[in-house]
């Protein structure tokens, strides 16, 4: 029986959509293809097949040297692909008794076999090769930004599929909709039958990929409505709120002037064009207290660090300092499309959208819902500040749209709120109806707070 399971899910493997599982890089709309700026995908069909063999030869290392902690069966699975999906996660899987997290970042713990995806994936090669030749457009060119993460499919497939019937966990919470990582093991524990449940980690996109979750927890309306645009129809929605910010609820701004700004850029943003800002701010605010900030999966620390050093501004590390930790610190955020400006706004620091690509995509939408003000030019940007400076406004209530919690007594509270729902969904119980109401008109099984 088993040779024939294994048999099975060899077959299965090879028909796979790899397009569809690599959502993030193979859709145009995304054009994630502009992340090779943060040194963090080197572009190159012969590159990334070396890549797919480094990080094999990696994930060998890592049976020899790293700690393997194995996951508790009939677990609560959080599966994390970095700091940020973990900083969302894990004030609810530390409520939950049998919350267990799993972090891909994690460079001390091994939990999954990684080093089984790669191995089974060489099976594969032919495969993914008749895939790239017969590609065209867009996604021919993505083959040569990530052909080891669509070679890989295959393999953690398989392994995921194996894994997962072992440890038998009670429910899987994932927090990203495209990276191939998450949505593979997704694919697989639906077909293992396993409870999955989606948690949002950042405001959401228009041009969103199915959920094929069994339960939804977002943060507010706006992704709820951004949702119901990809046609979910099974899932049950919740608006839960935001449960990384329930720390710092008690922390908001509450200065009346602009005494220090952050800026705060993508991994997509060039260098010349962020010190062109930058440039003008300290020109025009010389006493001004700076704070420069990367994103999370953007390599060029050296040269960031270099810049914010130029100008006599200080710099954060987001690898290592939380995103509210640094809200702390400013008054004023100048952000282009990042979710940065968001978690600004629940800290009652003023967003400022920048668009240092000159693309003007507002692709989370922020400007067209009035969260923040578009700006395209240093000197606007300035401007903007020396106004605000004098009477910086209070910009949280505007958060609400993207945060149900906001000003409601649960403020503070979605941690408590997303573990208590999630462990009554994973037990099969009904919906609370003291605590959730469902929402009329949206085309989906929505429920948010009474």
């Amino acid at each position: 029986m088993k040779i024939k399971y294994y048999l099975s899910l060899f077959r299965k493997a090879a028909q796979l959509d790899i397009f569809d599982l690599n959502y993030e890089f193979s859709s145009e709309v995304l054009k994630a293809g502009d992340l090779s700026a943060s040194g963090s995908y080197h572009p190159g069909l012969f590159i990334r097949m070396i890549s797919f063999w480094w990080h094999m030869f990696k994930a060998f290392l890592d049976i020899l040297f790293l700690k393997s902690l194995p996951v508790p069966e009939q677990a609560i699975i959080f599966w994390a692909l970095g700091k940020n999906d973990a900083d969302s996660m894990r004030p609810v899987a530390s409520r939950l008794a049998k919350g267990f997290l799993i972090d891909r970042a994690d460079k001390e713990h091994q939990y999954f076999p990684w080093f089984g995806a790669y191995a089974i994936s060489i099976l594969y090669w032919p495969l993914v090769m008749v895939q790239f030749l017969r590609s065209n457009g867009y996604r021919r060119r993505s083959f040569t930004q990530v052909f080891d993460h669509y070679w890989i499919i295959y393999g953690l497939y398989i392994t995921s599929k194996i894994w997962i019937r072992s440890l038998r966990p009670r429910a899987m919470i994932f927090s990203n909709l495209l990276f191939s990582y998450a949505r593979v093991l997704q694919k697989a524990a639906r077909e293992e039958g396993v409870i999955c449940v989606y948690m949002q980690h950042a405001s959401l996109m228009d041009d969103l990929p199915a959920f094929n979750c069994d339960y939804v927890l977002l943060e507010g309306r706006d992704s709820l409505e951004k949702a119901a645009k990809t046609g979910a129809r099974h899932e049950r929605f919740f608006l839960i709120g935001t449960p990384k910010h329930d720390a710092y609820v008690s922390q908001v701004n509450t200065h009346r002037s602009v005494l220090s700004i952050g800026i705060c850029t993508n991994g997509a943003d060039l260098l010349p064009i962020v010190e062109a800002l930058l440039a003008q701010l300290r020109l025009e605010f010389p006493a001004m207290k700076i704070i420069v900030r990367q994103h999370s999966s953007d390599r060029r620390v050296k040269a960031w660090r270099d810049l914010a050093q130029k100008y006599l501004a200080e710099f954060s590390d987001s690898r290592e300092v939380m995103a509210f930790d640094f809200l702390k610190n400013v008054d004023a955020v100048v952000a282009g499309d990042s979710n940065i400006l968001l978690e600004s706004a629940l800290m009652n620091v003023v967003p400022l959208y920048y668009d240092f690509p000159q693309k003007h995509l507002d692709w989370l939408g922020f400007e067209r819902h009035g969260l923040v003000e578009y700006f395209s030019e240093p000197d606007q940007v300035c401007h903007c500040i020396k106004e605000i400076s004098r009477s910086k406004p209070s910009v949280r209530a505007k958060a609400k749209l993207y945060c149900a919690t906001v000003g409601t007594h649960y403020d503070g509270h979605s941690g408590e709120l997303a573990a208590a729902l999630i462990q009554s969904l994973v037990s099969g119980a009904p919906v609370d109806r003291s605590i959730w109401k469902r929402i009329p008109d949206i085309g989906l099984e929505a429920y948010e707070l009474v």
